[in-house]
């Protein structure tokens, strides 16, 4: 679920790529449409291997969901400090706190609980 308030403007003017990694349909899907519509080149993923592919295009920023229906978005977010790759990374959660402790063990670079502040999301990536 995304909770959506006023976004107050254009997030950035340089096209940034960002990768959701969203089981959830409509969530990932209005993301995506979200994004684009603020200038955000916006690529949408449901599982870990979608998303493992969809780290080959280089986004710079990832949200990410843990709990996914092939494993949990920790051996994204693992991959990607373990490659040192320059991706910042954005958790998306309503998992259980022994997950969530794992995975800011990987350091992400900020942790969203659901549902999304999609204000505070979209500060987040203008930052990045």
């Amino acid at each position: 679920m995304i909770v959506l308030l006023a976004t107050g403007g254009v997030v950035g003017t340089e096209k940034q790529r960002t990768l959701i990694v969203e089981d959830d349909t409509i969530s990932r899907e209005s993301m995506v449409k979200i994004f684009k519509m603020l200038g955000i080149e916006a690529l949408g993923a449901a599982s870990v291997s979608e998303g493992f592919s969809a780290l080959e295009q280089l986004p710079q920023t990832l949200v990410l969901d843990l709990m996914l229906p092939d494993g949990n978005g920790i051996q994204i977010l693992r991959h990607i400090r373990e490659k040192q790759l320059p991706i910042r990374v954005a958790i998306l959660s309503g998992a259980d706190k022994p997950m969530i402790a794992e995975a800011q063990q990987w350091n992400p670079d900020v942790m969203f609980t659901k549902p999304v502040d999609l204000p505070k999301l979209l500060s987040w990536l203008k930052a990045a």
